[in-house]
């Protein structure tokens, strides 16, 4: 059977298609211990780590941020060097779907450069 559309947007092999994505949450405070840096500088750190982390670990070719907050939590000039796009957000789409023409118009735009 043919890749569908998300498929070849995201590059699956045939290999690749049968098995689950690895999902992983960033959850902050890490800790509740007050003794250590609970800002939202501290935050913004501990999630751009993270992030590089995970795109090193997992051989990721792009990042794709959903809405304006995922943007302003991750800034650009702290992020691996990959490809990024910026869609809105889960919830924007889910409000508005004749957002999601957009999304996947700059997935297609991010597709084309991995």
């Amino acid at each position: 059977m043919p890749p569908s559309m998300p498929e070849r947007m995201l590059g699956s092999s045939p290999e690749q298609r049968g098995r689950k994505p690895e999902v992983t949450q960033f959850n902050w405070p890490m800790h509740n211990n007050a003794q250590f840096d609970q800002s939202e500088a501290a935050g913004r750190a501990a999630l751009t780590g993270f992030v590089t982390r995970r795109v090193g670990e997992s051989g990721c070719r792009a990042l794709v941020l959903l809405g304006e907050s995922s943007a302003r939590r991750l800034p650009a000039d702290s992020l691996p060097d990959v490809p990024r796009v910026r869609t809105p957000s889960t919830l924007e789409m889910l409000a508005t779907p004749a957002l999601k023409k957009a999304a996947w118009g700059a997935l297609r735009d991010i597709a084309g450069e991995c």
